[in-house]
């Protein structure tokens, strides 16, 4: 049998709190998707052009679960707002298969971003 850590345990239960806190304050809804629609398309070269608006058009609206713009194989936090995002299925996949255009638009933290520090776990996670 798998047990998690205490700590672990306690990581996902401030995860969950934070979840309901957003839907109880009405802030439950794709927030990708809320990005791909304030992204100025026209001025874009034609490739991601395309990528966006097809990316805009399979938004749901309504997250399925909650998408990490720092990962957690890069200590990503679990409990920071900065580093995450509700995601419908389809806007998460996106963002998976399009890493640099989904990097380009804030979407993807890495190394050197100036939310690189903001998005990982502090020292008491």
């Amino acid at each position: 049998m798998n047990r998690q850590s205490p700590k672990k345990v306690a990581e996902q239960a401030r995860r969950r709190e934070l979840v309901e806190a957003l839907q109880r304050a009405g802030l439950w809804e794709c927030q990708i998707g809320q990005v791909f629609a304030r992204i100025p398309t026209e001025s874009m070269q034609h490739e991601w052009r395309h990528k966006f608006a097809a990316a805009a058009a399979a938004c749901m609206g309504e997250p399925t679960g909650i998408h990490e713009r720092r990962k957690r194989s890069a200590v990503g936090s679990l409990t920071t707002l900065a580093n995450l995002m509700p995601a419908c299925t389809p806007c998460n996949q996106w963002v998976e298969a399009e890493p640099e255009a989904a990097h380009a638009v804030g979407l993807v933290v890495r190394p050197g971003d100036h939310e690189w520090f903001l998005c990982g776990k502090g020292r008491n996670e």
